[in-house]
């Protein structure tokens, strides 16, 4: 699987793969209608670039941070 796919080129048959906005971008798209074209980056190379950036670190610290019985 490629890196990058664009909306166009997503095959239909296997977007279980995609999550749901991702598939009715690629739906509309395919079908013609007038959308804005785009691209999904897969998730392997997503992660890695956390990683290699040490993000996943940054935003596992960030989270702690976070009390969830009080969203203010």
């Amino acid at each position: 699987m490629n890196d990058i796919l664009w909306f166009a080129d997503i095959d239909l048959d296997s977007a279980d793969s995609f999550g749901k906005h991702t598939q009715l971008l690629a739906k509309l798209t395919q079908a013609k209608f007038p959308t804005t074209p785009g691209f999904v980056i897969t998730t392997p190379p997503y992660f890695s670039f956390l990683q290699e950036n040490k993000l996943d670190y940054k935003i596992k610290q960030l989270l702690s941070t976070i009390s969830l019985d009080r969203p203010d």
